[in-house]
């Protein structure tokens, strides 16, 4: 067993969370504020939740 296979679990879930926190900062946070929405900003937020979430599962997976 590899050593950084007991960290996986912690590692996949705090990617998660950051992949959360990017979509909080980057599309909830244009929603709430008073400028307008910007859809290229929206697009990569969406594309770093999408690319934290799938590296989480990438982590998930080599771990088994």
């Amino acid at each position: 067993m590899k050593r950084w296979h007991a960290y996986a679990d912690k590692l996949a879930d705090k990617l998660m969370d950051a992949g959360n926190l990017v979509f909080g900062a980057l599309i909830v946070g244009q929603l709430i504020s008073t400028r307008e929405f910007n859809w290229w900003i929206a697009g990569l937020g969406l594309i770093a939740l999408i690319g934290f979430y799938r590296a989480a599962y990438i982590v998930t997976m080599r771990a088994e």
